[in-house]
């Protein structure tokens, strides 16, 4: 299927991102219940139709990749689209994750003369970097360890500080060390020097001990309640 692409100065509403839109298969093609993968942009995207609804989102479910147009499609309040590999639930209506963690990217559509299109306009940069630290410390609520590592990748991936991701951890989390440190804190000179060699040899082996200091840092502070620090301290 040949794609069309328009690239329009302004916005989708409530983005504020500049609009990049694809052309998809005619409305005619995708019929209710269908399902339909569109390729574009390095981008692998899953249409599904529920009546006159058409969502679009990533086809690879973000906890390991496997192929969202496999899983299974609930039609009621909302449509949730559920991976049949972990049981991952995603609101397509609503954006939210109502089982497990990461965020399922979904895209805008339109229907413009019974033609589907897909606006795959990324986010800038400052805010994938943003939302990947939201989302690291949303995992240290259940001490989510693998999420936290595909938090951080996500974070390098847009372009971030990796060393961000323990600068955001300290500071989450020192109001709950007593006396003001933890060994948690002792040994992340130790695992940032083994990151340097690391990612010398490897780069995806280079998240590991970034992901011991977040996950050790956040253990620990689970274990306390946040100390009455007088104000300065």
């Amino acid at each position: 299927m040949s794609i069309a692409e328009t690239l329009t100065p302004s916005a989708t509403p409530g983005t504020g991102i500049p609009a990049r839109w694809i052309e998809g298969p005619p409305l005619s093609e995708v019929a209710p219940g269908a399902r339909r993968i569109l390729r574009a942009g390095g981008k692998q995207i899953l249409l599904i139709r529920t009546g006159d609804q058409v969502y679009a989102c990533n086809n690879r479910c973000p906890l390991e990749g496997y192929p969202l147009m496999e899983g299974s499609v609930t039609e009621g309040d909302g449509c949730v689209l559920t991976c049949n590999w972990h049981n991952w639930k995603f609101d397509l209506q609503s954006g939210e994750t109502l089982v497990g963690g990461d965020k399922l990217r979904r895209y805008p559509v339109e229907s413009r003369d019974a033609v589907i299109w897909v606006d795959i306009a990324d986010p800038p940069a400052d805010r994938q970097i943003a939302e990947a630290l939201d989302n690291l410390h949303d995992s240290f609520e259940d001490h989510e360890y693998d999420r936290m590592g595909r938090e951080i990748a996500r974070l390098i991936k847009a372009g971030g500080d990796p060393l961000d991701a323990v600068r955001h951890a300290i500071g989450w989390t020192h109001q709950r060390f007593e006396y003001g440190t933890t060994h948690a804190l002792a040994v992340a000179p130790d695992w940032l020097d083994l990151r340097a060699w690391l990612t010398g040899e490897d780069p995806v082996l280079g998240l590991v001990p970034l992901v011991e200091i977040t996950g050790h840092l956040c253990w620990v502070s689970l274990r306390w309640r946040a100390f009455p620090f007088p104000e300065g301290r």
